[in-house]
């Protein structure tokens, strides 16, 4: 088992789903529930031809549990039909093919959606969901638990509660989003291959997760999609807003972002996110610059005889070099150039 792969080949579809089963190992085991998989019902799609040439229905899949995903790499030859029977599983399944075709079948449908090497799909994991693949076949899977989706969502949406989430079902895996998220898929699956992947990491797989959760939310049409947009578009919230009074009137202060993340009454993360998405910025980039504003109106204040290191010093600075190239880039004029500026014009 090379890498977080567990690697299997069946020669008989029936037994696919209960190969997988037997073959992870006891400590990814204990994280999974066995239903996730006995609802799984693999089948070739053509019997009579499986019973002539049992031979042509060989199965290979490499499986991985990290974190909260389950991944699988599926080559196979023989069409196979994969029908989910309850209690499935719940969460999104995303499925990027890479060779041959795939048909996806819903729930009370008899229209299939029709998938190449140039598609993706996304769906809700629930039972009666059908799968057929073609005769050669290699396809990506990966599965997203349903409340990671809907946590992201809810924090785009400022706190805003949601129900189900439904995305459209078909998107082009070769550009934009689609591109991105393929892209995600070939860095995740290429890093399951080593035993010593950083994302073995708790923390760094819980990123890895997020950031995907966010592409798909921003990037792929949705039901809510309309009222993200709107919400880019909208003031700024709350978080924000106390955000930035609170870094004002203490920029003198050596915060923290979790001391102004506290102020704002949300979580770090949610203030992360709430910054990049109505200020373009991060949250320290934001102190940063008021820090800046607030030297630079401290330097200008008539009568003020302290050195522009103390002034530096007062608010934040504690190398005078890095102020003095910092203040440049936002005003285009060193703090010396400009007080020296200030008293020729005072002079005349």
């Amino acid at each position: 088992m090379p890498g977080y792969f567990t690697k299997i080949e069946v020669a008989d579809p029936h037994l696919f789903a209960q190969t997988i089963w037997e073959s992870i190992p006891p400590g990814q085991k204990v994280l999974l529930a066995e239903h996730e998989f006995s609802s799984q019902e693999w089948a070739p799609l053509d019997q009579r031809r499986f019973r002539i040439e049992p031979e042509n229905y060989r199965t290979a899949a490499s499986v991985a549990n990290v974190g909260a995903l389950r991944a699988s790499r599926i080559t196979g030859n023989g069409a196979t039909e994969t029908t989910l029977r309850s209690p499935g599983s719940d969460g999104f399944g995303l499925s990027i093919i890479e060779r041959g075709a795939n048909r996806l079948v819903l729930p009370r449908t008899d229209e299939p959606l029709t998938g190449n090497a140039t598609t993706g799909f996304i769906y809700s994991v629930r039972p009666g969901i059908r799968v057929i693949a073609s005769d050669v076949q290699d396809r990506l899977f990966l599965r997203l638990p349903t409340a990671l989706v809907r946590r992201k969502l809810e924090a785009l949406l400022d706190g805003q509660s949601v129900e189900s989430i439904e995305f459209q079902l078909m998107f082009d895996q070769t550009r934009g989003a689609g591109g991105t998220i393929r892209r995600m898929f070939d860095y995740l699956f290429a890093e399951l291959e080593h035993s010593d992947t950083l994302l073995a990491n708790e923390i760094a797989i819980r990123s890895f997760e997020e950031n995907l959760a966010l592409c798909l939310l921003l990037g792929l049409p949705h039901n809510y999609s309309e009222r993200i947009g709107r919400q880019k578009t909208a003031a700024a919230p709350g978080n924000v807003r106390r955000a930035e009074a609170f870094m004002r009137a203490n920029a003198s202060l050596p915060l923290s972002i979790a001391e102004i993340a506290e102020a704002a009454g949300c979580s770090v993360r949610a203030l992360q996110i709430a910054f990049q998405r109505f200020r373009g910025t991060a949250p320290m980039r934001v102190l940063h610059q008021a820090r800046l504003e607030q030297a630079r109106t401290e330097m200008l204040r008539a009568g003020r005889t302290d050195s522009l290191a103390r002034i530096a010093a007062e608010y934040g600075f504690s190398s005078p070099t890095r102020f003095a190239q910092s203040f440049r880039q936002k005003y285009g004029i060193y703090p010396s150039e400009m007080l020296r500026e200030r008293r020729l014009t005072l002079a005349r």
